[in-house]
Order: C-alpha cells, then sequence, then structure tokens
C-alpha cells in the first residue's frame, strides 16, 4: 500500500472558487439548484461530530452562536457538499436535499 501514497499531495480545504459575477449570482445560483446536506432537528442529538468533521475554514456546519444545546446549521455559502457531515451522523440526522429549482432542473 506505501508504495501508492503520494507523500507530496496536497489536501486543499477550502470551498472551491469559481468565476462569480460582481453580484455573486454565480454562488446564488449554485445554491438555488445545488443538492445540499439539512439537519432534521428532531432526530439531532447534538454531539458535534458534523461540526468537527467539516473540512472548510471557517466551518460550514456550526453550533449557533456557540450554543451547543441546540442543534447545529449549515451555512451553504461555505459548504462545498462533500457530505462528511452526512456520513459521520450517528443519528443519521442528516439527509440530502435538493431545492425546488433544482428538482426541475435536473429531472
Amino acid at each position: 500500500m506505501e508504495s501508492f501514497v503520494n507523500k507530496n499531495f496536497k489536501v486543499v480545504r477550502a470551498p472551491v472558487k469559481s468565476v462569480t459575477s460582481p453580484s455573486g449570482a454565480v454562488t446564488m445560483f449554485k445554491n438555488l439548484v445545488s443538492p445540499r446536506p439539512v439537519i432534521e432537528v428532531a432526530k439531532c442529538g447534538q454531539c458535534g461530530l458534523c461540526v468537527n468533521v467539516c473540512p472548510v475554514s471557517p466551518k460550514a456546519v456550526d453550533w449557533r452562536d456557540g450554543d451547543k444545546s441546540k442543534p447545529p446549521r449549515h451555512t451553504y455559502e461555505r459548504c462545498i457538499r462533500c457530505f462528511c457531515c452526512q456520513e459521520v451522523c450517528p443519528e443519521r440526522a442528516i439527509g440530502v436535499q435538493t431545492p425546488l429549482l433544482g428538482r426541475l432542473l435536473y429531472r
């Protein structure tokens, strides 16, 4: 296995930079059509694993004002759609939801 490891590989843990207009129209459109992770509040156990595993900085999923008594929330402008938060959730409280416009475009 060691022969397959590329020790010079650098992981970039930042949101993907895209060509955007000065108004941010591309980012806004992406957020209106792209599938995204959504926390089901009723199922969330507030364990914080999703917050810990989020690879971007600042975190795309984080506690509301540091209040760990409520479920974390997503900031979709930062989210790179890696779905790591969904994979680690022990309660299966994070699902994937496609906004209405995305569902209409990708039928």
